[in-house]
């Protein structure tokens, strides 16, 4: 994120880069000119360019959220034997308070470089966020009136819809439990009585396709392809998170600003002062965000797909995502896989939002028993991230009070 200097001291990458000018300052130039005519005044110097002092810049980061996001996001890279790891936590207004990556070269360390470990995942990559995006297939839905995700409603997940077939388990699931299982076909089976204008409409209101201006000259934009290219297929599967749309972590991280600004999602910041060309817009009525919240409690449950999010003392809510990568052009389907988790904590008014990516994890145990060796999902690797990094940032904070024990 900070970047690097050169041999000359001059910034080329990262914050360094983007605000050389701003950091580094101006040269002064002054002419001096031999004076023939007085006896006392030799030279009389002649300002050709103002010296301008470097400027300070103040990120939103918090040191001590950064020191555990980093340390987490390490941790589970070198345990579950992943390519990388990337991780991002905002607070309710949108400010950025870790940002981290890893493999990450030390700055300071002038005789080490690799390329890739300067490179910022969290804003350089376009990706596929999996089944994070499933809640925003709720929401829209339950504003259009095409739900009410009450207890007594069933979605029919028995039946193929296209190319997503039963899974012989469920037959009837409310909406609560398709979330909290992570059902893609229970996810499709809403996004059918969706639009294409209504779905694009609100992925193009939470940001998606956008830049956000945070780090302009390493961010990727993403991609959100207008409706009319949608096939069929690509409208179902945009509903569990591929398909024609890419986005990049921080972008995934800011549509779940949602839930903790009662529908509106308002810009990112990482530097201080630094006015955005965007203002907070609403995307999603206030009472179906606060619907959708609370049954992401479930997701971080025992019996949720976010089980190991779970931290004691705390409400959490969340949901796990994964996504196979794309290698030579095509999915890979032998153990290739992008894991996700996104999470806020408390579930009633958010106080923070992490969003977590492990790339290509190849270790992942099972949590009744750790010796055995299990397929690696958003569950059982970037979850864990979560609890890892927000266990100590949630010490550290007297503001948020810890359940009463039952």
């Amino acid at each position: 994120m900070i970047g690097r200097v050169n041999h000359k001291g001059r910034g080329v990458s990262g914050l360094e880069g983007e605000f050389e000018p701003v950091l580094a300052g101006q040269n002064g130039i002054k002419t001096m000119h031999f004076n023939h005519t007085s006896p006392t005044e030799y030279f009389s110097p002649v300002v050709k360019t103002e010296l301008k002092h470097g400027n300070d810049i103040t990120l939103t980061i918090d040191s001590n959220i950064q020191f555990h996001t980093y340390a987490a996001v390490k941790k589970s890279v070198e345990k579950h034997e992943a390519d990388s790891g990337s991780a991002i936590i905002l607070n309710q207004e949108g400010e950025i308070l870790a940002l981290a990556n890893y493999p990450a070269d030390d700055p300071n360390d002038k005789t080490v470089y690799h390329a890739e470990n300067y490179r910022n995942h969290v804003l350089s990559d376009k990706i596929e966020p999996g089944s994070t995006m499933k809640p925003f297939t709720m929401l829209l839905a339950l504003d259009k009136g095409k739900i009410t995700a009450t207890d007594d409603e069933k979605i029919d997940v028995s039946k193929r819809i296209g190319h997503i077939k039963p899974d012989g388990k469920y037959f009837q699931m409310t909406i609560k439990k398709i979330l909290q299982k992570s059902h893609n076909l229970g996810t499709v089976n809403v996004s059918e009585r969706l639009t294409k204008e209504d779905m694009y409409t609100t992925w193009d209101k939470l940001g998606f396709g956008r830049p956000l201006g945070l780090i302009p000259s390493i961010e990727t934009p993403g991609t959100l392809r207008p409706p009319n290219s949608w096939s069929t297929a690509a409208k179902r599967t945009l509903s569990y998170g591929y398909g024609p749309m890419q986005a990049n972590l921080a972008q995934l991280a800011r549509a779940y600003l949602v839930f903790a600004n009662d529908g509106n999602i308002p810009p990112l910041k990482l530097v201080k002062g630094v006015s955005s060309y965007e203002e907070k817009r609403q995307v999603f009525s206030k009472e179906s965000t606060h619907k959708i919240a609370n049954l992401l409690d479930a997701v971080v449950s025992l019996k949720g797909s976010g089980y190991r999010a779970r931290i004691k003392g705390y409400n959490i809510a969340g949901k796990t995502g994964t996504a196979e990568m794309v290698v030579d052009g095509k999915y890979n389907k032998d153990g290739a896989k992008r894991t996700f988790f996104a999470g806020f904590v408390p579930v009633k008014n958010p106080k923070y939002i992490m969003v977590v990516r492990l790339d290509h994890p190849k270790k992942c145990y099972a949590y009744y028993n750790p010796k055995i060796k299990i397929s690696c999902e958003g569950s059982n690797s970037a979850a864990m991230v979560f609890k890892d990094a927000m266990q100590n940032i949630l010490n550290s904070d007297q503001s948020i009070k810890i359940l009463a024990k039952k």
